[in-house]
């Protein structure tokens, strides 16, 4: 009969492989891929290959989803905020990228930001810029930054030293064959 430190560390050498069993069995089966997130080849996106990042397996849906809520909370800002012009273009560019294809591959070349569980994480974060953009009414300090530039910078004038490089010299004119 083995002695009982004996028995107590085949006892704990077997401990990960019961939990790993136990883990195995109460695992939730995966989602099935939903069409968006098959190549039009038939491949399937099993890993983003980024470290805690998930396949989201309706990322273009979400991603649709967080667009169109940007959108709402620009309609929130006058249309003289600058921050809301530049918002609009991307949102636009993101919607129409993924309503141009099905083939998650080819809409992430198109977006050009790397996965769409990438962008999806950009769009959340510009929810949240968004989101203090309008609760602090950031365009108001912007306007009255520019309302202020010029006697800001009549005070300033006299402590910098403006560089400004002289003018380039003419360039001989080319000596005529004789």
């Amino acid at each position: 009969h083995p002695s009982a430190p004996m028995r107590a560390l085949r006892a704990l050498s077997s401990a990960p492989r019961l939990a790993r069993a136990a883990l195995r069995a109460a695992r939730p089966s995966l989602p099935q891929p939903s069409l968006t997130m098959r190549g039009l080849a038939g491949t399937t996106k099993t890993s983003t290959g980024l470290v805690g990042v998930p396949v989201d397996y309706n990322a273009k849906e979400n991603i649709l989803v967080l667009v169109d809520k940007g959108m709402q909370k620009l309609e929130e800002m006058p249309e003289s905020a600058a921050y809301r012009w530049h918002c609009l273009d991307w949102f636009k560019f993101i919607k129409g990228a993924c309503e141009s294809s099905e083939d998650f591959a080819e809409i992430e070349e198109r977006i050009g930001l790397g996965q769409l569980e990438m962008v999806k994480w950009m769009l959340e974060q510009e929810l949240d810029l968004l989101d203090y953009y309008v609760e602090e009414r950031v365009w108001e300090l912007v306007e009255k930054a520019h309302e202020n530039m010029e006697a800001n910078l009549a005070e300033i004038e006299d402590h910098i030293q403006f560089y400004k490089a002289p003018p380039p010299e003419p360039e001989p004119a080319p000596e005529e064959d004789k």
